[in-house]
Formats: C-alpha cells, structure tokens, sequence
C-alpha cells in the first residue's frame, strides 16, 4: 500500500484494505481516518470491518463519510476536530486519495497560502487545484 505524506502527521492514501492495516500499523501510523462511504464501491470494505481489524492492531480510527468535497461546512469542521485529537500520524483514506488531500488542502487554508497548499498537495501526487477554487462555497464556520 502506498501512502502519500502532506507533512510528518498526515498522510492520505487511496482505499485500504484488511490486509494493509497491519502494514500502516508497522509504518507506525496511530490512527486511520475513512472518508468513503460505505457502499459506494462493489468489493469495498465496510468500516466497521476496517475499524475492528485496526483496533485489535491498537490503531484508533474515525469514520467521516464525504461522497463530494463540496458537501459542507460541517464535515470541514469535523475534520479539523478530527485532525487536533487523533493520535499522530494520521493517515486518511478514501477511493483514490484525492478527497482526503483536498479536505486537507482546505484546512491548511486557515494557516497558509492556496499556493504553498497546493504545491504541497502536487508533490505527494494530488491536484488539489478544483477543491482550492470551490473553498469560496465552503465558507467556513465563524468560531
């Protein structure tokens, strides 16, 4: 399985599978962070499958289900709550990885510029360009 580091608590990759929590967990990955719904995919595992394989590894895992980027406010808010109490690293996964980079892209925004998010997102493979253009519909929720 190959993951894609965006800094040294974060991590995406595309789907994971029973067979490569072991894996993450030898990386030493402390969490495991699902952004795909179940069901959205023939063959696909269910989290609550992923969930009891990584927590009999010792892992601790979060179920944030995302069919878009563009969904809401909410699940930007969620991630970030997600984000500062997980342990560290994270690694956060979905069909091809790209939705959780981009939902990554978006809350880095609070702290950098789309440009430095974005080259960062393209050095460990993701274009994030489309998720950094929509952030004006996702306007995020006053604190």
């Amino acid at each position: 399985m190959k993951t894609h580091s965006l800094n040294e608590h974060f991590s995406v990759a595309p789907q994971v599978g029973l067979e490569d929590l072991k894996t993450l967990s030898q990386q030493g990955f402390r969490s495991v962070l699902c952004l795909r719904p179940d069901g959205e995919a023939e063959g696909q595992p269910a989290f609550a499958s992923i969930q009891a394989e990584a927590a009999a590894l010792g892992m601790t895992t979060a179920y944030l289900p995302l069919a878009t980027i563009a969904e809401s406010n909410d699940h930007l808010d969620a991630f970030d709550t997600l984000i500062a109490t997980l342990p560290k690293p994270v690694l956060s996964y979905c069909r091809s990885g790209l939705r959780a980079a981009s939902l990554w892209a978006l809350s880095e925004l609070a702290a950098r510029p789309a440009e430095e998010v974005q080259r960062v997102a393209l050095a460990a493979g993701y274009n994030v360009s489309t998720a950094l253009a929509q952030r004006a519909g996702l306007e995020r929720k006053s604190s």
